[in-house]
């Protein structure tokens, strides 16, 4: 169970630039199995998720930031 925790650790140590777009899920999801017997780690894999749910929101928000930028410069917004 360790291990898995500390993969999903050192993939909220690595930049999103690196990530894949499965790993967006996967890092919820990834070693649920392996930590259900133990409240200890159920608890320490809730913290790994909330801070990898920090890091994709941070990522969105900055995201978001500069497409107002952009906008705010040029007027125009993305066609989606």
């Amino acid at each position: 169970a360790l291990d898995k925790l500390e993969v999903l650790d050192q993939h909220n140590r690595a930049d999103l630039a690196t990530w894949v777009p499965v790993e967006y899920t996967l890092n919820l999801t990834h070693g649920e199995k392996q930590v259900a017997w133990s409240p200890y780690l159920r608890r320490l894999k809730e913290a790994v998720n909330r801070e990898t749910r920090r890091k994709i929101s941070a990522e969105n928000s900055e995201k978001n930031a500069k497409t107002s930028e952009k906008e705010a410069k040029t007027g125009e917004k993305d066609a989606f």
